[in-house]
């Protein structure tokens, strides 16, 4: 399965809407449910998936 854009695009979204949502609250949002969390959490995958099909063909170089 390969990954677009706006799948990273979607991902970041979720993400930064349920940080933004506890950031403000101070908590897990009231209206969050177990499905939420499993979302947020989807989408991380999703991000971490993105990035190393990105990267998997990039030429690693050592810093020196």
């Amino acid at each position: 399965m390969r990954l677009r854009a706006s799948d990273l695009d979607a991902a970041l979204d979720s993400i930064v809407n349920y940080r933004n949502a506890i950031a403000h609250t101070g908590s897990v949002p009231v209206q969050s449910t177990f499905p939420d969390a499993v979302r947020y959490f989807e989408s991380a995958k999703s991000i971490v998936r993105l990035l190393f099909e990105v990267c998997r063909d990039q030429p690693v170089e050592a810093n020196n």
